[in-house]
C-alpha cells in the first residue's frame, strides 16, 4: 500500500469476503493501550482487539485470518512499524536506545498539543484514518514539547561527551515513562530489595543518584 496512490483501507479480505474494519485512529490507539496491559493475556488482547476493529466481531468465519488481517491494518499495511517514529529520530538508526519513545496514556496530552501547534488539527472532533495518523505523528517536530521529551527518551548517549550524557540522562529521569527503567537500576533495585529483606545496611545504595546507563 501507497499512502501516495491508494487509497485508505476501510475494509479487509477474510476467507474471500470483504469486511469492514474500524479505521478511526482513536480504535487503534486504544489498541495500544490494550496491547500495553500486562494484566491482560496475548490471547485476551487479540479478543479485545477483534471487537474494536470488527463491527461484526461475532460473524466472523475464519478468527486467524481475521487477526492476521488486523494486525497488518494496525502496523499500516507494513511488516512492523512498532519503532518507526523512535527510529525516524535518529535517521533511522537501529542502534537507538530501547526505552519507548512515547505513550498514548502518560503523554495524551502532550500528543494532542502537538497536533494542534504543528497541523492545526483538534485530535477531540478530528476525522483521521490511523494510517493518516500515524504518517502525522511520524513527522512531528522536535520543536514541539512531545516532540523533545521524545528526543530525551531515545537519545543514544554513546556519541556525547560527558557534560552532554549528563544532561540526557537527567532529561530521561525526568521524563521517564513507567516501566522504562535502565539495566544500571534494575540492578540497584534488585539490590536495595535484596538489602531490604535481609535487614542489610541501605545506605550505600540509596546515597546517590548518579546513572551510569
Amino acid at each position: 500500500m501507497n499512502i501516495l496512490t491508494d487509497k485508505l483501507p476501510h475494509s479487509v479480505v477474510i476467507d474471500g469476503m470483504e469486511v469492514p474494519i474500524n479505521g478511526d485512529f482513536r480504535t487503534s490507539i486504544r489498541f495500544t493501550l490494550i496491547i500495553e496491559d500486562s494484566d491482560k493475556s496475548k490471547e485476551d488482547k487479540l479478543l479485545d482487539g477483534l471487537k474494536l476493529y470488527y463491527p461484526d466481531h461475532k460473524r466472523l468465519t475464519d478468527v486467524g485470518e481475521a487477526v492476521n488481517q488486523m494486525l497488518w491494518f494496525y502496523n499500516c499495511g507494513k511488516e512492523d512499524d512498532e519503532d518507526d517514529i523512535r527510529s525516524a529520530r535518529h535517521g533511522g538508526n537501529n542502534s537507538v536506545s530501547p526505552e519507548k519513545a512515547f505513550s498514548y496514556d502518560v503523554d495524551s496530552d502532550l500528543i494532542y498539543a502537538a497536533f494542534y501547534e504543528q497541523y492545526g488539527i483538534d485530535l477531540q472532533t478530528a476525522s483521521l484514518h490511523w494510517w493518516q495518523f500515524r504518517a502525522l505523528f511520524l513527522c512531528i517536530s522536535e520543536k514541539t514539547h512531545i516532540g523533545k521529551i521524545m528526543g530525551y527518551r531515545t537519545v543514544d548517549l554513546s556519541g556525547l561527551d560527558k557534560e552532554q550524557a549528563a544532561y540526557y540522562r537527567k532529561m530521561r529521569r525526568m521524563y521517564r515513562l513507567p516501566g522504562n527503567i535502565s539495566a544500571v537500576e534494575k540492578k540497584q533495585l534488585a539490590a536495595l530489595n535484596e538489602a531490604l529483606k535481609n535487614g542489610g545496611d541501605i545506605s550505600a545504595l540509596i546515597g546517590g543518584d548518579d546513572e551510569k546507563g
